[in-house]
Protein backbone atom coordinates (compact mmCIF):
# COMPACT_ATOMS: atom_id res chain seq x y z
CA UNK A 1 0.00 0.00 0.00
CA UNK A 2 1.95 3.08 -1.03
CA UNK A 3 1.22 6.44 1.54
CA UNK A 4 -0.88 8.85 1.63
CA UNK A 5 -0.08 11.85 -0.72
CA UNK A 6 0.73 15.20 0.82
CA UNK A 7 1.17 17.20 -2.20
CA UNK A 8 4.96 18.41 -0.93
CA UNK A 9 7.89 16.04 -2.06
CA UNK A 10 9.56 13.38 0.54
CA UNK A 11 12.66 13.97 1.39
CA UNK A 12 14.54 10.77 1.52
CA UNK A 13 18.21 10.72 3.61
CA UNK A 14 20.58 8.06 2.75
CA UNK A 15 22.64 7.60 6.02
CA UNK A 16 25.24 4.83 7.46
CA UNK A 17 28.49 5.91 9.36
CA UNK A 18 30.50 3.77 7.89
CA UNK A 19 32.81 5.26 4.20
CA UNK A 20 32.86 3.33 1.26
CA UNK A 21 28.90 1.26 2.24
CA UNK A 22 27.37 2.19 -1.22
CA UNK A 23 26.07 5.38 -0.03
CA UNK A 24 26.63 8.08 -2.77
CA UNK A 25 26.01 5.05 -5.36
CA UNK A 26 22.47 5.36 -4.08
CA UNK A 27 21.90 8.56 -3.58
CA UNK A 28 23.22 9.61 -7.52
CA UNK A 29 21.58 6.36 -8.94
CA UNK A 30 18.38 6.54 -7.37
CA UNK A 31 18.51 10.15 -8.50
CA UNK A 32 19.12 9.53 -12.23
CA UNK A 33 16.70 7.09 -11.58
CA UNK A 34 13.74 8.50 -10.61
CA UNK A 35 14.50 11.82 -13.28
CA UNK A 36 14.54 9.18 -15.92
CA UNK A 37 11.29 7.94 -15.17
CA UNK A 38 10.08 11.87 -15.54
CA UNK A 39 10.04 13.06 -11.47
CA UNK A 40 11.65 16.38 -10.94
CA UNK A 41 14.63 15.68 -8.37
CA UNK A 42 16.55 17.91 -6.48
CA UNK A 43 19.91 16.19 -4.91
CA UNK A 44 21.24 17.37 -1.82
CA UNK A 45 25.19 16.70 -1.04
CA UNK A 46 25.65 17.27 2.53
CA UNK A 47 28.47 15.13 2.92
CA UNK A 48 32.27 17.83 2.53
CA UNK A 49 33.98 14.76 0.44
CA UNK A 50 31.39 15.88 -2.44
CA UNK A 51 31.81 12.89 -4.14
CA UNK A 52 27.91 12.88 -5.17
CA UNK A 53 28.37 16.71 -6.48
CA UNK A 54 31.27 15.64 -8.55
CA UNK A 55 29.69 12.43 -9.80
CA UNK A 56 26.66 14.48 -11.38
CA UNK A 57 28.02 18.07 -11.38
CA UNK A 58 29.23 19.62 -14.88
CA UNK A 59 31.17 21.95 -13.06
CA UNK A 60 34.05 20.73 -9.93
CA UNK A 61 32.24 21.63 -6.65
CA UNK A 62 35.37 23.30 -5.72
CA UNK A 63 34.62 26.11 -8.10
CA UNK A 64 31.27 26.53 -7.09
CA UNK A 65 30.30 30.13 -5.46
CA UNK A 66 27.27 28.55 -3.41
CA UNK A 67 27.25 24.87 -2.09
CA UNK A 68 24.78 23.22 0.51
CA UNK A 69 26.27 25.25 3.38
CA UNK A 70 23.51 27.60 2.71
CA UNK A 71 20.84 25.39 3.89
CA UNK A 72 22.34 25.84 7.31
CA UNK A 73 22.52 29.01 7.52
CA UNK A 74 21.65 31.21 3.93
CA UNK A 75 18.91 33.22 3.03
CA UNK A 76 16.01 31.68 0.44
CA UNK A 77 17.98 33.73 -2.25
CA UNK A 78 21.21 32.00 -1.31
CA UNK A 79 19.84 28.93 -1.48
CA UNK A 80 18.54 29.29 -4.87
CA UNK A 81 21.33 30.11 -6.13
CA UNK A 82 23.23 27.31 -4.81
CA UNK A 83 21.04 24.76 -7.13
CA UNK A 84 22.94 23.57 -10.11
CA UNK A 85 20.01 22.89 -12.79
CA UNK A 86 22.83 21.76 -15.49
CA UNK A 87 24.16 18.22 -14.86
CA UNK A 88 26.10 15.34 -16.52
CA UNK A 89 24.42 13.02 -18.65
CA UNK A 90 22.02 10.81 -17.35
CA UNK A 91 21.12 12.83 -14.92
CA UNK A 92 17.82 14.64 -16.73
CA UNK A 93 15.49 15.71 -14.60
CA UNK A 94 17.88 15.78 -11.38
CA UNK A 95 19.19 19.49 -10.00
CA UNK A 96 22.22 19.41 -7.12
CA UNK A 97 22.93 21.30 -4.26
CA UNK A 98 26.85 20.66 -4.17
CA UNK A 99 28.36 19.59 -1.52
CA UNK A 100 31.86 21.50 0.01
CA UNK A 101 34.68 21.09 2.52
CA UNK A 102 33.25 24.45 3.85
CA UNK A 103 31.01 21.77 5.45
CA UNK A 104 33.15 19.84 7.87
CA UNK A 105 35.27 23.51 8.24
CA UNK A 106 33.19 26.30 9.33
CA UNK A 107 28.96 24.69 9.46
CA UNK A 108 29.60 22.23 11.98
CA UNK A 109 31.67 25.22 14.16
CA UNK A 110 29.09 27.49 13.45
CA UNK A 111 25.48 24.66 14.54
CA UNK A 112 27.70 23.92 17.79
CA UNK A 113 28.53 27.60 18.88
CA UNK A 114 25.74 29.64 17.52
CA UNK A 115 22.80 27.60 16.33
CA UNK A 116 20.15 27.50 19.12
CA UNK A 117 18.51 24.64 17.48
CA UNK A 118 21.79 23.25 16.10
CA UNK A 119 19.81 19.92 14.64
CA UNK A 120 16.68 22.10 13.06
CA UNK A 121 18.37 24.40 10.74
CA UNK A 122 18.26 22.11 7.61
CA UNK A 123 15.04 21.13 8.47
CA UNK A 124 13.48 24.85 7.81
CA UNK A 125 15.03 25.64 5.20
CA UNK A 126 13.90 22.48 2.97
CA UNK A 127 10.48 22.90 3.63
CA UNK A 128 10.93 26.04 1.35
CA UNK A 129 12.04 23.68 -1.74
CA UNK A 130 9.23 20.98 -1.25
CA UNK A 131 7.07 22.10 -3.32
CA UNK A 132 9.09 22.91 -6.46
CA UNK A 133 10.51 18.94 -6.57
CA UNK A 134 8.89 15.57 -7.09
CA UNK A 135 11.25 14.30 -4.42
CA UNK A 136 14.42 15.40 -2.87
CA UNK A 137 17.15 13.00 -1.91
CA UNK A 138 19.98 13.95 0.94
CA UNK A 139 24.06 12.13 0.74
CA UNK A 140 25.00 12.42 4.06
CA UNK A 141 28.30 12.04 5.77
CA UNK A 142 29.52 8.82 6.90
CA UNK A 143 29.23 10.28 10.42
CA UNK A 144 26.81 10.58 13.26
CA UNK A 145 26.80 14.28 13.64
CA UNK A 146 25.51 17.55 13.04
CA UNK A 147 25.17 17.28 9.52
CA UNK A 148 23.79 13.80 9.29
CA UNK A 149 21.11 14.99 12.09
CA UNK A 150 20.26 17.80 10.08
CA UNK A 151 19.70 16.00 7.52
CA UNK A 152 17.39 13.57 8.98
CA UNK A 153 16.02 15.61 10.81
CA UNK A 154 14.62 17.34 7.86
CA UNK A 155 12.90 14.52 6.21
CA UNK A 156 10.19 12.27 5.96
CA UNK A 157 12.21 9.11 5.07
CA UNK A 158 15.82 7.73 5.13
CA UNK A 159 17.51 4.43 4.23
CA UNK A 160 20.01 2.34 5.11
CA UNK A 161 22.73 0.57 2.56
CA UNK A 162 24.45 -2.18 4.02
CA UNK A 163 27.14 -3.51 1.68
CA UNK A 164 27.72 -7.94 2.01
CA UNK A 165 30.53 -7.63 0.61
CA UNK A 166 32.05 -6.45 3.87
CA UNK A 167 31.28 -6.94 7.76
CA UNK A 168 32.06 -3.92 8.88
CA UNK A 169 29.52 -1.82 7.65
CA UNK A 170 27.02 -4.09 10.55
CA UNK A 171 29.16 -2.82 13.53
CA UNK A 172 27.43 0.67 13.58
CA UNK A 173 24.14 -0.26 13.19
CA UNK A 174 23.33 -0.32 16.88
CA UNK A 175 24.93 3.55 17.04
CA UNK A 176 23.19 4.60 13.94
CA UNK A 177 20.00 3.39 15.27
CA UNK A 178 20.44 4.92 18.58
CA UNK A 179 21.61 7.89 16.92
CA UNK A 180 18.21 8.85 14.53
CA UNK A 181 16.00 7.30 17.35
CA UNK A 182 17.31 10.26 19.21
CA UNK A 183 16.37 12.80 15.91
CA UNK A 184 13.13 10.78 15.74
CA UNK A 185 11.81 11.71 19.85
CA UNK A 186 13.20 15.23 19.99
CA UNK A 187 13.05 16.58 16.23
CA UNK A 188 11.21 14.80 13.90
CA UNK A 189 8.80 11.50 14.80
CA UNK A 190 7.64 11.45 12.11
CA UNK A 191 10.20 9.99 10.48
CA UNK A 192 9.63 6.70 8.38
CA UNK A 193 12.45 3.79 7.69
CA UNK A 194 11.72 2.60 3.97
CA UNK A 195 14.28 0.11 5.15
CA UNK A 196 17.99 -1.25 4.88
CA UNK A 197 19.13 -1.90 1.38
CA UNK A 198 21.50 -4.68 0.45
CA UNK A 199 24.15 -3.53 -1.35
CA UNK A 200 27.43 -4.85 -3.28
CA UNK A 201 25.93 -8.63 -2.80
CA UNK A 202 27.08 -11.13 -4.73
CA UNK A 203 25.16 -14.29 -3.71
CA UNK A 204 27.43 -17.08 -5.35
CA UNK A 205 30.01 -15.55 -2.13
CA UNK A 206 29.15 -17.52 0.86
CA UNK A 207 30.20 -14.34 2.93
CA UNK A 208 27.51 -12.27 1.34
CA UNK A 209 25.01 -15.05 2.49
CA UNK A 210 26.33 -15.11 5.64
CA UNK A 211 26.43 -11.51 6.27
CA UNK A 212 22.62 -11.33 4.49
CA UNK A 213 21.17 -13.86 6.75
CA UNK A 214 22.71 -11.99 9.77
CA UNK A 215 21.27 -8.28 8.46
CA UNK A 216 18.22 -10.45 8.41
CA UNK A 217 17.94 -11.94 11.79
CA UNK A 218 19.65 -9.12 13.76
CA UNK A 219 17.83 -5.47 11.90
CA UNK A 220 15.43 -7.04 9.30
CA UNK A 221 13.37 -4.00 7.81
CA UNK A 222 15.20 -5.22 4.48
CA UNK A 223 13.96 -3.96 1.08
CA UNK A 224 12.54 -6.70 -1.09
CA UNK A 225 15.64 -5.98 -3.87
CA UNK A 226 19.19 -6.18 -3.59
CA UNK A 227 21.94 -3.64 -5.17
CA UNK A 228 24.45 -6.94 -6.65
CA UNK A 229 28.15 -6.17 -7.08
CA UNK A 230 29.64 -4.74 -10.16
CA UNK A 231 32.78 -3.55 -12.06
CA UNK A 232 30.25 -0.67 -14.19
CA UNK A 233 29.56 0.73 -10.98
CA UNK A 234 32.97 2.20 -10.19
CA UNK A 235 33.41 2.73 -14.00
CA UNK A 236 30.34 4.74 -14.25
CA UNK A 237 31.53 6.61 -11.32
CA UNK A 238 34.57 7.26 -12.60
CA UNK A 239 32.84 8.14 -16.22
CA UNK A 240 30.74 10.70 -14.02
CA UNK A 241 27.46 9.50 -15.11
CA UNK A 242 24.96 7.22 -13.78
CA UNK A 243 25.25 3.09 -14.07
CA UNK A 244 22.21 3.23 -16.66
CA UNK A 245 23.58 5.85 -18.78
CA UNK A 246 26.68 2.69 -19.01
CA UNK A 247 25.51 -0.14 -18.74
CA UNK A 248 20.85 -0.05 -19.75
CA UNK A 249 20.16 -3.22 -19.09
CA UNK A 250 22.76 -4.49 -16.94
CA UNK A 251 22.16 -6.66 -13.63
CA UNK A 252 22.97 -3.12 -11.36
CA UNK A 253 21.06 -0.76 -13.57
CA UNK A 254 17.68 -2.92 -13.52
CA UNK A 255 18.36 -3.62 -9.84
CA UNK A 256 18.43 0.35 -9.60
CA UNK A 257 15.15 0.79 -11.51
CA UNK A 258 13.31 -2.01 -9.67
CA UNK A 259 14.08 0.24 -6.65
CA UNK A 260 12.69 3.46 -8.02
CA UNK A 261 9.54 1.54 -9.31
CA UNK A 262 9.22 0.43 -5.77
CA UNK A 263 9.79 3.74 -4.24
CA UNK A 264 7.33 5.40 -6.71
CA UNK A 265 4.83 3.10 -5.90
CA UNK A 266 5.45 3.04 -1.78
CA UNK A 267 5.75 7.10 -1.54
CA UNK A 268 2.67 7.67 -4.05
CA UNK A 269 5.01 9.11 -5.74
CA UNK A 270 3.06 11.63 -8.17
CA UNK A 271 4.74 13.88 -11.11
CA UNK A 272 3.08 16.60 -9.88
CA UNK A 273 5.80 19.87 -9.92
CA UNK A 274 6.03 20.20 -13.58
CA UNK A 275 7.33 24.21 -12.81
CA UNK A 276 10.23 22.87 -10.80
CA UNK A 277 13.19 25.02 -11.35
CA UNK A 278 14.64 25.62 -13.79
CA UNK A 279 12.32 23.29 -16.35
Amino acid sequence: MSEKKTGLAPVITVAIQKGGSAKTTLAVNLAAELGAQGFNVLLIDVDPQANASTHVCVAHPSTLSKNSSVLFRGSLEEIMESIQIETNPGFENVHLIPGSLELDQSVEEALRNYSPRPYEEMRRRIEMLREAYDVIIIDTPPSLRLLTGNALAASTHYIVPIETSSQYPLYGVADLTAFINRIKESINPELINIGVLISRHDERRRACKAIFETVQEKIGNILPMVIHAGAKVGEASIARMPIRKLEKDGKVAKDFEELARYLIDKLGLEQHNQEAIGN
